[in-house]
């Protein structure tokens, strides 16, 4: 019995996860660069175990996306139009039989303390996912670097 739920741990733990690739070379085109907004963004911030998460939801959108629902999610700030958001983390991030995925963070020069994630998760931003290739099984075939592919941000220069 013990050695079946120390299998059934390791099986469930190796199927979910990240890692952190935000110095490697397919990240190189994203991590650390600054993108100005093209439209007024809100971030979403929700209560849960154990930090608070905070995500940009992107306007595009007519509702929250469904998974909003599994925790209250309340408006925490607004991007305005200009404002500068820089691509602080990338990761590739494992969600068990439904495959991986992109989870990109950034800050902003007016709340640079919150690190929120933007859209990139095939998943969670089936409408409008900002990141290409848009899955991490298509970028290991084509080895593309990760790109902004999205008309609501725009290369800045870092200031």
């Amino acid at each position: 019995m013990r050695n079946s739920l120390i299998l059934l741990t390791i099986l469930v733990t190796g199927c979910a996860g990240r890692v952190d690739i935000s110095n490697k070379e397919l990240s190189s085109e994203l991590n650390g660069k600054c993108y100005s907004a093209t439209t007024n963004m809100k971030v979403y911030s929700a209560n849960t175990i154990p930090n608070t998460t905070y995500e940009l939801i992107s306007p595009k959108l007519k509702e929250l996306p469904w998974r909003t629902s599994l925790a209250p999610w309340e408006k925490a700030f607004t991007i305005n139009k200009g404002d500068e958001l820089r691509i602080t983390k990338v990761y590739e991030s494992a969600n068990g039989s439904s495959g991986h995925c992109w989870e990109i963070y950034a800050t902003t020069k007016a709340h640079p303390e919150i690190e929120f994630e933007i859209p990139a998760c095939w998943l969670n931003h089936t409408m409008d996912n900002w990141v290409e290739p848009k899955y991490p099984s298509k970028q290991k075939q084509s080895n593309e670097k990760l790109r902004m592919n999205t008309d609501l941000l725009i290369v800045k220069k870092c200031i």
